[in-house]
């Protein structure tokens, strides 16, 4: 009598693909790469970091943060990422003002909407010399300094204009690594007054 042979056990398609996987690995690379290029292409988040001393505090220097893409809006004490003016290298800088705002200077410091922050004497004789004893940011822009204009270290005065659309590049709102906080705790953004970046004109 000849002995019924086995038939063997069906295979599903889940089965094949992984079968084709083992023997053709270069196709499980190709697949990461094109997601990790997608992801860097069209994610609302980027990766920044902060070189030197000029934004300590609050962000530190060498410190890396995560921040939002083309963000719809900006707000008072935002730490954002713009081209800078005079050579436009990416800068991180502070928002300090907002289109219609009138910035007062004084032997105290910086008047914007009742609130008050003190300037070092450097960058109350370099805010006279260049600005007189007040200015009105124009509609549609914001503007950006420094963080702290009273670090005794920080001499040359430096705020400027941009307007307010994407040549902002993208507001930071989370720590990463080397900034002397804890892995992701969020940056604080109290959004006190904000400004949109959507439908304004250069």
């Amino acid at each position: 009598m000849t002995a019924l042979s086995e038939k063997p056990p069906s295979r599903t398609i889940g089965d094949r693909i992984v079968d084709l996987l083992e023997k053709q690995t270069w196709i499980v690379y190709v697949a990461l790469a094109g997601l990790l290029y997608l992801f860097a292409t069209f994610s609302p988040y980027v990766q920044v970091s902060v070189s030197g001393t000029a934004m300590n505090p609050p962000l530190s220097d060498g410190g890396r943060y995560l921040a939002v893409n083309k963000p719809n809006a900006l707000c008072i004490d935002d730490a954002v990422q713009a081209p800078h003016p005079d050579n436009g290298s990416k800068a991180v800088r502070m928002v300090m003002a907002l289109g219609g705002d009138r910035v007062v200077f004084d032997e105290t410091g910086y008047r914007i909407a009742g609130r008050t922050t003190p300037m070092s004497a450097a960058w109350q004789a370099e805010a006279h010399a260049k600005g007189g004893d007040a200015l009105t940011v124009p509609q549609g822009h914001v503007m950006l300094r420094r963080a702290d204009p009273d670090a005794a270290d920080l001499a040359e005065y430096e705020a400027f204009l941009m307007v307010a659309d994407d040549t902002v590049q993208s507001v930071l709102i989370r720590a990463l690594y080397g900034t002397g906080q804890s892995f992701w705790s969020p940056l604080p953004r109290p959004q006190t007054r904000c400004i949109s970046t959507r439908g304004i004109a250069g």
